[in-house]
């Protein structure tokens, strides 16, 4: 996220779908899911999604090596497997195959709902990228298993899914090296802008609100992880006459990731602002299963401040600041 208007336009994001505005909408179910003979957390479309995870990772043109669709009937699942970008012990990035267990029918029901859509000849402005896992799997006692679609809602995706899956507990986690360091930095996208502007005591007065994390967690449950993010990838920018020119790239650890995005949200509003920031940073907000799409930016130098999806502009501590700018030597 770069622009800051109130209304924002409907994202180009190849591969996500958007969050929904309010509106009639009309059920749906897609295909009937394949079932495969077993898990596969490498196969080719999930594989590309979590070893350069980024912004910008998502090929529209690659459909799923096996077809993702509603959950079929008489397949009874025993346990889940999220595919998950790792580490090992020497460093080097995983793809890990993560078995989860406890209430995988409750899991499962959430999966056989309808979808809905906005109605035929309806038009919607919508606003947030959302992406859901890269590889989800529901597997039954043979080990034969299902990936499900994600119930779509106008816009974007259902969000009790993921508070289900949340619920279940991990009992074994296979990993896969990768020829790739765990803190690759991967590629960030070029389309960035800054939607930094100078604020007024109004701005201010109208940015304040209260319970940030609860609304987040209800508006963007899926788009917006908090306490489960991944290792967080930064892209920094020089400012130059309304121009974004790429200065840099890294990623930070799963620690750094989860203080500086509990920091942001906790942080209160910002003072008014009467400075230009010349460098800022972006950090898109992705699992480590490769679902997300939100972003948050902040200004390097200025006011240094910070906003995101569902954020409005909030000053900082000096540690946001510091674990976003570019990494000691």
């Amino acid at each position: 996220m770069a622009r800051l208007a109130p209304v924002l336009a409907i994202l180009a994001i190849a591969g996500a779908v958007l969050i929904a505005c309010d509106g009639d909408s009309v059920s749906y179910r897609p295909p009937t899911a394949a079932i495969a003979e077993r898990v596969d957390c490498l196969a080719p479309d999930i594989d590309s999604k979590l070893s350069a995870l980024n912004s910008s990772n998502i090929d529209p043109g690659r459909p799923p090596s096996v077809g993702v669709g509603y959950p079929p009937r008489g397949f009874t699942p025993v346990a889940v497997v999220r595919c998950e970008r790792g580490e090992n012990t020497a460093g080097a990035l995983t793809i890990d195959s993560v078995r989860l267990e406890g209430d995988v029918e409750a899991a499962w029901d959430a999966f056989r709902v309808d979808s809905k859509r906005f109605p035929d000849n309806v038009q919607a402005s919508c606003a947030v990228a959302q992406n859901v896992p890269a590889g989800l799997w529901f597997v039954d006692a043979d080990g034969r298993a299902v990936r499900p679609a994600w119930p779509a809602a106008p816009c974007g995706y259902q969000r009790h899914p993921i508070a289900v899956l949340a619920e279940l507990h991990e009992v074994d986690r296979p990993q896969q090296a990768r020829q790739l360091p765990a803190d690759n930095p991967g590629v960030c996208s070029e389309k960035y802008g800054s939607g930094f502007i100078t604020t007024t005591d109004a701005d201010v007065q109208e940015a304040d609100g209260a319970d940030r994390r609860s609304r987040l967690a209800v508006n963007y449950a899926l788009a917006f992880p908090i306490d489960d993010v991944g290792r967080l990838q930064v892209c920094r920018f020089i400012e130059s006459a309304g121009a974004s020119t790429q200065q840099s790239r890294s990623r930070l650890t799963i620690d750094q990731s989860v203080d500086l995005v509990r920091e942001v949200i906790d942080a209160p509003p910002a003072p008014p602002c009467a400075l230009t920031a010349t460098r800022t940073a972006q950090i898109p907000l992705y699992r480590a299963d490769g679902s997300g799409g939100a972003k948050i930016d902040i200004e390097l130098d200025g006011c240094r401040r910070a906003t995101g999806t569902g954020i409005p502009y909030v000053a900082v501590p000096a540690t946001v600041t510091a674990a976003a700018d570019e990494p000691s030597q």
